[in-house]
This record gives C-alpha cells, sequence and structure tokens, in this order.
C-alpha cells in the first residue's frame, strides 16, 4: 500500500505511513465525510488474513482488548477484516510516545520522577493481566503521553502472541528486541514477561539505555537468555542500592523470580524510592559488572510538556457504526480522555510526586507540588510549621532550666555553709547540757 492516499474497505481514507513493520504498518487516517475525526489505522499484511488460524486467533485476541476500559490504556475503537486485510482502529495521538519524550528531556528521568510513569503503566497492566490478558509488546514506542502526563499503553501483541516461536529469531525487529524477556524469545509468553519487559523499560527510563545491546537482534536475545542484566547505579551512580535491586528483581532470568504482580512491582519501587530516591553521597561505589552499551548516560530535564492529543470528542462518542455487507467488524467507542469515575482505579501513590510531565503550575497555587525535589525543600524550609514552634517552646524551657540552675550554682554553697554551722551549734548546746 503506497504512501498516497488510498481507501481502505471501511471507509477510511488513508492519508499518510506513520510507521512499516514486518508484520503491519500504522497510517494516520480519517473515516470519509469526517473531516475531524482523525485515526491511527493499523494495517497487517496480507499473508496474515490468508491463514484462518491467524484469523481466528488475531479476531479472539482483539475481541479482548476492545472490551478493555482503563484511564490508562488508549481504546481500540475498531478491528475487522474486509477485501484480504485484518486492521484496527485506535484514537490518533498526536503528542507523541514516551521515546520521543525520553529524547526531548535528554534521554532519562530520575528515580523520583519515573515513580508516576511506573504507576501508571502497572495500574494498566494489572488491569489486563486480571483480565487474563497479556500485553506482550511493552517498550516505549508503544506507550503514548498526553498533555497532562498521562501514560496511554498501546499495542497489544495480538501478531507477536501467535507466532513468537518463529519470528522471535528470524523477524523480530530492534525494537522488541531490547524489551523481550528470556522465554517469550523461545516462543513462550507468560505475564510475568510483561513485568521483565516493564524491568527493561524502566531500567531505559533511568540510565538513558536499554541494559542489552549489540549488533544484531539475534544477538540481543541471546544476551537476554544467557547474560545477567548490568547493576544501573553502576551507570548512572546517583541510582540508589534500593532501586537497582527493584531493577534486578523485575529483570531476573526465571518468570517465577521475578515480581508476582504489576501491583507488587510499583509497590517495591514506591517503597525504594521513599526510602532513597538518589544514592547516598558516601555510598559505595559499584564497579561495572560489564561494558555498558556504547550510548552512556544522558543528563535529565524536568521542565517539558507534551501538547494535548488532538482526539475529537465526536469519534469517541457512543454511537456504533454499521458494519457493510460481508465484513468482520466490531466498532467500540470510549471517551479514554475524560475522568471516569467508574474505571478501575490506579493503584495508590505514595508521596507528593514532582515531574516533568505534570503542567506548569502558579508558585502562589494552594496545594501545588514544586516540579524538582529543591524547589520543594526550599519552599519547605520558608514556611512555618509546628516543628518551629516546638522548637520555641523547647528552647524557652532550656532558658528556664539554665536559670534555675544558675541560681543553685549560687546560693548551694552558702545553705551548706549554715547548716553545718547550725549543726556544730546543736552539738555544742547538747555538751552543756549533759555538763
Amino acid at each position: 500500500m503506497s504512501d498516497t492516499e488510498s481507501v481502505l474497505p471501511g471507509n477510511y481514507l488513508l492519508q499518510r505511513c506513520v510507521s512499516r513493520g514486518g508484520i503491519a504498518s500504522v497510517y494516520a487516517a480519517r473515516r470519509q465525510g469526517e473531516e475531524r475525526d482523525e485515526v491511527a489505522v493499523k494495517v497487517f499484511r496480507p499473508d496474515y488474513a490468508q491463514r484462518e488460524s491467524f484469523r481466528e486467533y488475531f479476531m479472539a485476541g482483539a475481541e479482548k482488548i476492545a472490551h478493555l476500559a482503563h484511564p490508562h490504556i488508549l481504546p481500540l475503537l475498531e478491528y475487522g477484516e474486509s477485501e484480504g486485510l485484518l486492521y484496527t482502529v485506535t484514537p490518533f495521538i498526536a503528542t507523541g510516545t514516551l521515546e520521543e519524550l525520553l529524547k526531548r528531556v535528554g534521554g532519562r528521568f530520575s528515580a523520583m520522577q519515573a515513580l508516576p510513569i511506573l504507576r501508571q503503566l502497572c495500574s494498566a497492566l494489572q488491569y489486563v493481566h486480571e483480565r487474563n490478558v497479556i500485553h506482550g509488546n511493552i517498550k516505549p514506542s508503544n506507550v503514548f503521553v498526553a498533555s497532562n502526563g498521562r501514560m496511554l499503553l498501546a499495542d497489544f501483541g495480538i501478531a507477536r502472541g501467535y507466532d513468537d516461536s518463529q519470528q522471535s529469531l528470524t523477524r523480530m525487529g530492534w525494537g522488541l528486541a531490547e524489551y523481550t524477556a528470556p522465554e517469550q524469545s523461545l516462543g513462550v509468553l507468560r505475564p510475568a514477561s510483561d513485568i521483565y519487559a516493564l524491568g527493561i523499560l524502566l531500567f531505559r527510563i533511568l540510565t538513558g539505555a536499554p541494559p542489552f545491546t549489540g549488533q544484531t537482534p539475534v544477538e540481543v536475545l541471546l544476551k537476554h537468555v544467557r547474560q545477567p542484566p548490568p547493576s544501573a547505579r553502576a551507570i548512572v551512580p546517583s541510582i540508589s542500592d534500593a532501586v537497582d535491586s527493584v531493577l534486578s528483581t523485575a529483570m531476573q532470568k526465571r518468570s517465577d523470580d521475578r515480581f508476582a504482580s504489576p501491583e507488587e512491582f510499583y509497590q517495591a519501587f514506591l517503597r525504594a524510592v521513599t526510602i532513597a530516591p538518589v544514592a547516598s553521597p558516601v555510598a559505595r561505589s559499584i564497579p561495572p559488572a560489564q561494558p555498558h552499551p556504547e550510548s552512556g548516560p544522558l543528563s535529565g530535564s524536568s521542565g517539558t510538556q507534551t501538547p494535548a492529543p488532538q482526539v475529537s470528542p465526536s469519534l469517541l462518542s457512543s454511537n456504533t457504526a454499521e458494519p457493510a455487507t460481508g465484513k468482520v467488524t466490531k466498532i467500540r467507542r470510549q471517551s479514554f480522555l475524560s475522568d471516569d469515575k467508574a474505571a478501575t482505579p490506579s493503584l495508590p501513590t505514595g508521596p507528593a510526586e514532582w515531574s516533568p510531565l505534570a503542567s506548569a503550575v502558579a508558585d502562589d497555587s494552594p496545594g501545588a507540588v514544586p516540579l524538582t525535589a529543591e524547589e520543594y525543600l526550599h519552599k519547605k524550609s520558608l514556611a512555618p510549621s509546628a516543628t518551629s514552634e516546638k522548637e520555641d517552646s523547647l528552647s524557652s524551657s532550656s532558658s528556664e532550666d539554665d536559670e534555675r540552675q544558675s541560681w543553685l550554682k549560687k546560693w548551694l554553697p552558702l545553705v551548706i555553709v549554715i547548716l553545718l554551722l547550725l549543726g556544730l551549734l546543736g552539738t555544742l548546746l547538747s555538751s552543756l547540757f549533759h555538763v
């Protein structure tokens, strides 16, 4: 299919190709007759639709995904088959992906800045795992970022779950190879595979590069199977031992040795960041266990925002289109950018979070959270608190004790002398009376 405008059966006008892969291509498109509604149409290669087994697998997987309703999952608006092509339709997010955001801010975030990112992704994964759905395709380019910092998990690996064992060593590209669990590269996909991929993603966010690279995707896959991951703190010394330990657990080779669930993963990271968001200045240095990939750690930034997603409200209405004759098409409409009180709540948050993903707030706005730890600590030191009042009370009490001690030091010797004289006088009087 060319990059020029063409019509996909289903009344979608394909305007431009956004990305191409070995399995499918993604196009920015509009439904004919609707000028404002831009969507992303993913069209699978024709040979996939020719396999009856894959066609059935695709329909069953897409049916599950279409029923997912979570604030951090990009909804599947439509999927189907028409004239020898399998396709899916999702909202087109003009803001970009987490991969693009990392490039704009310098390559990486601090542990404190990564906390809200992991919280949202773990919340989405916990939701899908509880519904017996495995993502199987977690990487920064499959996480979209809204202007308010909301993460939107997208592009569930339907095709990869079908023939992972065949494609892993032949057609798997760089993007997936760097985030593939050891068992997934051998054709086995489990919920723990998502935990591993999320650990790799967190490693990438904190250090600026994935733990394993190589000359070919096959070389990278073999490193996932054979080599232990490097220490993140050996790459970025400011990463604490507690955070490094969480990464190590998430990236264990055996799936049973990893965190049991996305929620457990997040809670462990939350505790690690709460205890020590950065390494102590006197902490011991860790020598690198092995040479790190060529791209060294990049400096982070804390002031980047992304534009708002350009999604038309009419596209996300509750209307259901009538499928044309001869099509196998399912349609789902969902307002995923508005707050949904009925949606599954996110995982509990920890302490106040500052993040470059949050919108800028005025300094004088009540309850505003500073974007950096330095601003937070500076404001904390200037604000009056109950602690300072307690210190004043203790200081006053201490001054009274000092005065009391000074009085005792001054008059105590005189009192002792008087008591001794009275005792001596009593002794003399007693001896006189006996005589």
